[in-house]
């Protein structure tokens, strides 16, 4: 059975808290979807489409958006808007940890990932798109 392609009223709205009592809240996990969904429970595609992902607009407001909700930001985050690469460093944070799994079920992780190491190390680069 096919399943109907999401439409832009599909997208989940901005989350109003992003943090609760020092905790990621799942309303900002969730919101990360809006990037693109890679896969549901049975493994077929549903996607979100906020912004065209092959564009620097949404790659940067995906990464400013991660930057916002990451843990010790300014170590674990390692990207400059501009850049086409990026460092993520989860420092074994639980909430850092929260995130990556939702991220990479987006089409940024699955177009864009290129290595992982142990210890919660993600290395991503994406080409060089024209403005």
């Amino acid at each position: 059975m096919k399943k109907k392609k999401k439409q832009k009223s599909d997208l989940i709205p901005y989350p109003g808290e992003l943090f609760i009592d020092g905790s990621i809240t799942d309303e900002a996990l969730n919101y990360i979807r809006n990037w693109s969904v890679w896969k549901e429970d049975d493994n077929t595609y549903v996607g979100y489409y906020a912004t065209d992902i092959n564009s620097k607009e949404s790659i940067n407001s995906l990464l400013s958006y991660i930057k916002k909700i990451w843990t010790y930001p300014d170590w674990g985050v390692q990207y400059k808007p501009g850049d086409n690469n990026l460092i993520l460093h989860t420092g074994g944070v639980s909430d850092n940890e929260l995130v990556m799994r939702y991220l990479k079920e987006t089409f940024f992780h699955q177009f864009f990932w290129q290595m992982s190491k142990r210890g919660g190390h993600y290395y991503y680069e994406w080409p060089t798109f024209k403005s």
